[in-house]
């Protein structure tokens, strides 16, 4: 498996390919190429303005293989930037899936211990 750089450049030019087949039977207005790509890499509402981009930080606190932790952290670091969306409900988005977390872990406990 390709470590998570190489995956993501990987990830990005299958994306690329995609977008550049939809927008060529596509009509009206076109997104500029950088803006499609800031888009997918680094958008704004999930720290590419700052030092910690969210999934280098969800690697590196070794969260990327509990979906529910590391789709709550992504929740609470665009909270209040992402526009148009209302910082509360990235707050409930986040506890849902922290509460969904808490609850598979006790189903697997459980699980375990029969």
């Amino acid at each position: 498996m390709a470590d998570p750089e190489t995956q993501a450049a990987q990830d990005l030019d299958t994306l690329k390919a995609q977008q550049q087949a939809t927008v060529s039977r596509a009509s009206g207005a076109v997104p500029q190429r950088r803006e499609i790509d800031r888009a997918v890499v680094k958008p704004d509402h999930y720290g590419a303005d700052g030092p910690y981009e969210v999934w280098k930080v969800i690697d590196a606190w070794g969260l990327d293989n509990d979906f529910y932790v590391a789709t709550a952290i992504t929740y609470l670091a665009r909270m209040g930037k992402k526009p148009g969306v209302d910082p509360d409900q990235d707050l409930a988005k986040a506890m849902q899936y922290l509460n969904r977390g808490r609850l598979r872990r006790q189903q697997l406990a459980e699980a375990e211990t029969k």
